[in-house]
């Protein structure tokens, strides 16, 4: 499920119209909502947004499973990641194109990030 399908499916549970929630999330229309739902774009920086709204966790709207990530990590709130990714463009372009790729290739791209962490943390 595509992030579009879960915001529309999650709006549609709560009786909601694109309308209300555009302005929930600061759009100044229904369109912007409409084009989201159509797998066009989220800007990271709304992801917090349209969780709120729709009375979800982030890590729904995302379609991670987890709050909380990897061993050391474990303490760093998925809120602490999402608003730190916010602040860095090389973070925000890096995610907001990961979670364009198909499931199989965001896999690659995980086992690549996991790797290259193990290899780091393991030289410190």
């Amino acid at each position: 499920m595509t992030i579009g399908e879960r915001i529309k499916q999650k709006r549609l549970e709560l009786n909601m119209s694109q309308e209300e929630l555009a302005f929930k999330c600061g759009y100044k229309s229904r369109s912007s909502i409409n084009k989201i739902e159509l797998a066009r774009d989220l800007p990271l920086r709304k992801v917090e947004l349209v969780a709120k709204a729709l009375e979800v966790e982030p890590s729904y709207i995302m379609g991670w499973e987890e709050e909380t990530f990897h061993d050391d990590l474990d303490a760093y709130s998925f809120g602490s990641i999402l608003a730190d990714m916010s602040k860095n463009p090389v973070l925000n372009e890096a995610v907001e194109k990961l979670v364009r790729l198909n499931p199989d290739d965001q896999k690659v791209v995980c086992n690549l990030i996991n790797s290259l962490y193990e290899k780091v943390s393991t030289n410190v």
